[in-house]
């Protein structure tokens, strides 16, 4: 699809707004496609030669001549002057459905360019296959293409959407995917969590969910097939009968998460965001290559920060993992994730809750796993699990906090009664408040 200049739905009445500039960066892809849409294989470094996606048309106000976006703006697929920190400024109006036809259109168009398939198309997993390669009973997805277990290749595929809300199950700070009332350490390290919008995009992402629903199913039968061979294998009525037996019971966890009696959202996690630099486990010096400084010059901060793939970072660049909450040693360091902006640069773990609001489009090249837990349960827990990550449209929504909150112990004298919500508080966050009298 060749780049074109479009209209947009979105009105400003100003152009004052600059978003921040972001530290420099590194950039650590492979470039493995040739498109001229926005691609989740291919950074782009926003050179004149660069190949990018379809320029963002001017704002339209309906009174006054039109606005352009921002400058950096303009690689939002649909047009939106959406910037990569923030919203546009508060005299900014937005009119209509500014993610029109045209805007799904595209994103269509970048799914069934890329050489990664999508979890829409049924074609994707049509000679997919879950194995467990080793005696830990952990199982990957790969393509039954006759290729040895050993050696085959981990398959991946694509699933789009829009980010949800911290309510939805999105966990984007220093607590993961870890409850308030637990102390994390070197031994429980958080994950990031990001769960889609299922009314948004409603039928690409109810597409996604039903394929990656039929994989995990047939991957459950199989696994029953292949433990205890001496019973009949399962008629399709019968796989989608035991599956459901085996969730409500807690012996399989899904990777979708359940509404209505339906399994329709979606769910992706990543690794683990802190870490240890490699060969410091046990304690010792954080090598130099890891150490964020730059011989002769000014001690690295977290604004100045060179983001590169697999590099560690100080835990003072991300403030809030503090308090009694986390234990950590003190070789334990900040990954770097498989983020990437609009452009093609990484977006440094401590901006992943203002630039990954809710409403960001994003597209993930995951992998589907299934972890085997022995002694406890779920015994199976499937997982969505990130391998990268590329933003495509910036949200006109303002970030949501994911830092933990001050932890208060309520002395045995007091009363804790429920509260209702007031009116202006926003619907997403929890259902039910809680305030202390004495």
């Amino acid at each position: 699809m060749a780049p074109s200049t479009r209209t947009s739905k979105l009105s400003s009445t100003s152009t004052s707004h600059q978003p921040t500039v972001p530290a420099t960066m590194d950039v650590d892809l492979d470039l493995d496609l040739d498109l001229s849409v926005p691609a989740l294989d291919e950074p782009n470094v926003g050179s004149e030669s660069s190949v990018g996606p379809p320029t963002a048309g001017p704002s339209t106000d309906q009174h006054g001549p039109p606005t352009p976006p921002p400058p950096d703006c303009d690689w939002n697929i649909s047009g939106s002057p959406a910037s990569k920190y923030g919203p546009p400024a508060d005299n900014f109006k937005c009119n209509g459905h500014y993610r029109d036809d045209l805007f799904e259109a595209a994103l269509d168009e970048i799914l069934k360019t890329s050489s990664t398939p999508s979890a829409a198309d049924p074609a994707t997993f049509e000679k997919y296959k879950m194995v467990r390669p080793n005696k830990s009973g952990n199982a990957k997805g790969i393509l039954d293409d006759g290729t040895a277990i050993e050696r085959a290749s981990e398959f991946l595929f694509n699933v789009a959407g829009e980010i949800g809300y911290k309510n939805q199950g999105v966990a984007l700070g220093p607590m993961g995917t870890h409850g308030l009332d637990e102390i994390i350490d070197s031994k429980r390290f958080p994950k990031g969590r990001i769960v889609l919008n299922e009314a948004s995009l409603p039928v690409l992402c109810n597409d996604q969910a039903s394929e990656i629903h039929a994989v995990v199913v047939k991957a459950e039968s199989q696994f029953r097939d292949e433990d205890q061979p001496h019973l009949p294998p399962l008629t399709e009525e019968g796989r989608d009968e035991y599956f459901i037996e085996r969730v409500n019971k807690n012996i399989v966890g899904h990777c979708l998460r359940r509404k209505d009696r339906l399994f329709s959202g979606i769910e992706l996690s990543t690794d683990a965001i802190l870490g240890f630099p490699t060969g410091t486990r046990s304690g010792g010096l954080v090598s130099s290559a890891h150490a964020g400084g730059h011989g002769g010059q000014e001690p690295e901060t977290a604004a100045t920060a060179r983001l590169s793939l697999n590099r560690t970072y100080p835990l003072s660049y991300w403030p809030q993992i503090e308090g009694k909450r986390f234990n950590f040693t003190s070789n334990t360091r900040i990954l770097q994730l498989p983020f990437y902006d609009t452009q093609g640069n990484l977006i440094a773990p401590w901006d992943m809750a203002r630039v990954l609001r809710p409403g960001t489009v994003i597209v993930a090249r995951c992998a589907l796993v299934m972890w085997n837990f022995r002694n406890q349960k779920p015994l199976h827990k499937y997982q969505l699990k990130i391998r990268k990550l590329r933003v495509y449209d910036y949200s006109l929504e303002e970030a949501e906090n994911h830092s933990p909150p001050t932890f208060i112990v309520p002395s045995p004298s007091v009363v804790v009664e429920d509260a209702p919500a007031s009116d202006s508080e926003v619907d997403e966050r929890p259902a039910k408040r809680r305030r202390i009298q004495n």
